[in-house]
């Protein structure tokens, strides 16, 4: 059976640009790998927790074990260190995402499936890139989010139609739109969820048992 690798995102986050046009300093890129974790891991927590507006820049230094000196000399701005947060973990989602594969002859709704929960156990894994994203690109109304989210919105729907529209089905622009709310809908509902529980497994086979009765729905209604 022959597989091929596809970039199969569907609502996942990605553009072909940098997100916001980030450069971090040449000096950060030529600190050791422990320190760039420290930074990396510190303004994560920060972000992820609290949101751009309601972080501290001075707290992520401190906490990093940098001078405010130093740190200037590794990123211009806060502003500057979120870009480069959130385009990374982004970028980290598109890598894990770019390993699945579509199976020969495997059905529409399978196929989904399948891709919703090699999502799901990148954030499984990675809680404090969910906790980020929800609040960038789903709950957000700071003005930043918002200009990120609107790099990445209409690539992101292009992709989708690509997608569920390359030779496997013929389906109307309005069951197309049907199946992004549903997939959207679910993944809010997940990184809600992962912030309120220590059960991860139990609660991503709650999730996958709540999608197949959702995929049961649609093909009777298709």
């Amino acid at each position: 059976m022959t597989k091929k690798k596809i970039a199969f995102r569907i609502v996942s986050l990605e553009t072909s640009r940098s997100l916001g046009e980030s450069e971090m300093k040449n000096a950060f890129f030529k600190l050791d790998e422990k320190k760039k974790k420290k930074i990396f891991s510190t303004a994560l927590a920060e972000f992820s927790q609290k949101g751009f507006m309601e972080s501290s820049f001075n707290g992520i230094i401190q906490k990093s074990g940098i001078s405010k000196g130093g740190m200037y000399k590794y990123c211009s701005s806060k502003e500057e260190l979120y870009h480069y947060i959130v385009e990374t973990t982004v970028k980290e989602l598109i890598e894990h995402v770019d390993q699945f594969t579509e199976r020969a002859g495997e059905g529409l709704h399978e196929m989904l499936f399948r891709y919703t929960e090699h999502e799901f156990d990148f954030y499984l894994r990675n809680r404090e890139y969910s906790l980020l994203h929800s609040r960038v690109f789903m709950h957000s109304s700071d003005d930043i989010d918002l200009e990120i989210k609107k790099n990445y919105q209409q690539e992101s729907a292009q992709l989708f139609y690509r997608i569920m529209g390359n030779g496997r089905t013929k389906l109307s622009s309005e069951i197309l739109k049907i199946y992004q709310w549903v997939l959207v809908g679910l993944k809010t509902d997940f990184y809600k969820s992962l912030s309120g529980t220590d059960n991860l497994e139990k609660m991503k086979e709650e999730y996958k048992s709540e999608l197949q009765k959702i995929f049961d729905i649609l093909k009777n209604l298709i």
